[in-house]
């Protein structure tokens, strides 16, 4: 895990879960204009570097989903399916 693979904008915070101390949890975190937003969290991953992976590969696909709609929508809708993210433009429905 090398904090400079994480895009500018964007922060990961991977910690153990609480109640289960053998897993992890990663929260993935971006900057808005006040205050850090949290996009999504996910939990219960065996080790600290497949949830940093995770969390990398959620920031690549929000940024894809930004700029994949003609409609150009500020801000994809997410939603999370047992296939992984999927994201939707929230104006014309399309996938992205």
């Amino acid at each position: 895990m090398n904090t400079k693979d994480i895009p500018k904008g964007w922060w990961l915070n991977v910690t153990v879960m609480a109640l289960f101390q053998t897993e992890f949890i990663v929260g993935v975190l971006r900057r808005g204009k006040a205050s850090w937003i949290t996009e999504d969290i996910k939990g219960h991953f065996d080790n600290p570097n497949d949830a940093y992976k995770w969390g990398l590969d959620f920031i690549e696909k929000y940024k894809q989903a930004k700029t994949g709609c003609k409609c150009k929508v500020p801000n994809p809708v997410m939603k999370n399916s047992e296939n992984g993210i999927h994201f939707y433009c929230s104006k014309c429905a399309s996938s992205l």
